[in-house]
C-alpha cells in the first residue's frame, strides 16, 4: 500500500462509523407518548367547531395542537368527529356523541404503534392508553 491509502483508510472508517451511530441514535429518538391526557371541555367546544381541512391552533395542549378536522357530521344529536393529530404521528382521532346516552372518544393508528380510549370526567374528556383489543370490543 502506498502512503495515501494509509491515510484513507482510517479517515473512511471514521466517516463510516460516525454515520452507523448517528443512524443508531435517530432510530432510538422516538416520541414517547403519555399514558393518559385531558382535553378541556372548552377545547372540546373548539374541535366541535373547527372547519374542516383548517388547523386548529390549541396553545396549551400540545397534544392538540395543529389539530385537522376531517369529519364533522351531527344528525338530530348524534355527532361524529375525526381529527388528525400531529403529535401522535399517524392516527386518528375519532369522538362519538349518540345524545346524552353515550360519548365515545378514541385514538387509533394503522400501523398499532399507540391507541387511546376516552370517558367523560367533569365534563372534561380524559383519554386513557388502551390496547386494540379495548377499542374494538366497544
Amino acid at each position: 500500500m502506498n502512503q495515501k491509502q494509509l491515510i484513507l483508510w482510517p479517515v473512511l472508517l471514521f466517516l463510516i462509523t460516525s454515520m452507523r451511530l448517528n443512524a443508531q441514535q435517530v432510530a432510538t429518538v422516538q416520541q414517547a407518548y403519555p399514558e393518559n391526557f385531558t382535553i378541556q371541555k372548552k377545547e372540546l367546544d373548539k374541535l366541535f367547531s373547527g372547519k374542516l381541512n383548517s388547523p386548529l391552533v390549541f396553545k396549551r395542549n400540545k397534544y392538540l395542537h395543529q389539530a385537522l378536522p376531517l369529519t364533522n357530521s351531527a344528525t338530530g344529536d348524534m355527532k361524529l368527529l375525526q381529527f388528525r393529530l400531529p403529535y401522535f404521528r399517524n392516527t386518528l382521532f375519532t369522538i362519538q356523541i349518540n345524545g346524552s346516552y353515550s360519548t365515545q372518544a378514541f385514538i387509533t393508528s394503522p400501523d398499532k404503534s399507540v391507541f387511546y380510549k376516552g370517558h367523560l370526567a367533569n365534563g372534561d374528556l380524559v383519554m386513557n392508553k388502551c390496547i386494540e383489543r379495548e377499542i374494538v370490543s366497544e
